[in-house]
């Protein structure tokens, strides 16, 4: 190998090794350029899913409420156990010593499960 052949591997190494170089080089320069430009496209806070989320289930929250009727206050709600009582029970012919006497609701719960026997 002369001389010459040697200096001309030496360049040529030297080129691959610039070009290399220049091409890594612009890959890392894109590579930063695409970073930062996701960056700067940054959505607002609140816009993010989670904070989003909160609020439209806030929103649908005070809506249902809104749209449910108001609970009536002078609405008397029955009881459960004036419920099961026969509406006779209820009439104000009955004397009140024949209300107030437990055994006349044993009496009743007796009749009341005898009733109940018959039908189921």
């Amino acid at each position: 190998m002369s001389n010459r052949d040697r200096i001309s591997v030496s360049d040529l190494l030297d080129r691959k090794a610039q070009q290399l170089a220049q091409r890594h080089s612009q890959r890392l320069d894109e590579m930063s350029r695409a970073a930062l430009q996701t960056g700067t496209d940054h959505t607002p806070g609140w816009l993010r899913p989670q904070p989003v989320l909160a609020l439209a289930s806030v929103c649908v929250a005070v809506l249902i409420y809104w749209m449910l009727p108001a609970p009536d206050q002078n609405a008397t709600t029955p009881n459960p156990r004036v419920a099961t009582i026969p509406d006779w029970v209820l009439d104000e012919q009955v004397p009140l010593e024949i209300l107030e006497a437990p055994e006349f609701y044993r009496w009743l719960a007796d009749q009341m499960a005898a009733e109940k026997a018959r039908q189921g």
